[in-house]
């Protein structure tokens, strides 16, 4: 008797519901950096981890065709002066002599001077061109991009690929959870209660966890590893900036919810009871569904 109760008082004592999952960790402020045309990455001008300035070079292309235009234009833009001056000359010799071959020259020079100026709006615009083929940071950050040189430098990209990534210098960090569909309701019923409490551990964090808060509750998905359902959460980490502790973008971490106080039996055998409760709750619906439909 004593044995049993000794069992009942352990099987009913309160202990926190604890939820545990894999997430990953992810920057609110980052700028992804894409290739504006097919090119070739010619120079990477930092590296990972690199602090980086508003306006700082990062990366710079190199296009052989657009170098190639701009430098056929160049030429023609040459002759093109020799021949204005050229025109200009033989204007001022024909000037007191023959008013119809002055006329014809300075419809030549009228001429000259249209293709001159199309020539230069063409080279504006490929010069626009040819500076889009630096990247530069458009605020102030850390690179994100693990061993760009060797997956970058000197190999040609197309329009559209990402290059490379500049987290925001005082972003803050959000935690892209999955919790199992099964244990959803012990999270909300806690977030609901104001007694839910979070923990992110980060590999090789100064710190031992970070506290965090729930910001919003995703769709659910099926995780094809092993097969089961899984509900969306997004966290924001309460700590601020978290550059000291050295994570990047999509880097793995571990949520911890403790959640509200049940019966030790109830957390121990926690699953088997809500199917059970489920089986008993669609049996008694299905029971229930043609007494409805004959009312």
């Amino acid at each position: 008797i004593a044995m049993l109760t000794l069992i009942a008082v352990v099987a009913f004592l309160p202990v926190p519901m604890v939820v545990t999952t894999p997430a990953t960790l992810r920057p609110e402020k980052i700028q992804s950096l894409f290739a504006s045309r097919s090119a070739t990455v010619q120079q990477i001008h930092v590296s990972h981890g690199e602090r980086v300035q508003q306006g700082q070079a990062l990366l710079t292309m190199h296009d052989p065709e657009l170098e190639k235009q701009i430098t056929t234009l160049l030429g023609r833009h040459a002759v093109l002066l020799q021949k204005q001056a050229a025109i200009t000359t033989a204007l001022v010799d024909t000037a007191s002599h023959r008013s119809d071959r002055s006329e014809q020259i300075q419809s030549e020079r009228s001429l000259v001077a249209e293709e001159l100026q199309a020539i230069d709006d063409q080279l504006q615009i490929l010069k626009r061109v040819k500076e889009s083929l630096v990247l530069r940071a458009t605020e102030d950050g850390v690179v994100d991009s693990w061993q760009i040189g060797r997956r970058l430098l000197g190999r040609p990209v197309v329009r559209g690929d990402k290059l490379l990534e500049v987290i925001g210098e005082d972003t803050a960090w959000l935690v892209d959870a999955r919790v199992p569909l099964s244990r959803i309701a012990s999270v909300r019923s806690a977030l609901q209660s104001e007694s839910l409490r979070t923990a992110v551990l980060i590999d090789g964090s100064e710190t031992p966890n970070h506290t965090a808060i729930v910001q919003q509750f995703g769709p659910s998905m099926r995780n094809v590893k092993d097969d089961t359902d899984t509900k969306a959460v997004v966290l924001r980490i309460e700590n601020g900036a978290l550059f000291g502790a050295g994570p990047v973008s999509g880097s793995p971490v571990r949520v911890l919810f403790r959640c509200e106080s049940k019966p030790a039996i109830g957390v121990l055998f926690y699953d088997a009871l809500e199917a059970v409760r489920s089986t008993i709750g669609l049996y008694w619906s299905a029971r229930s569904q043609p007494t409805e439909n004959a009312a």
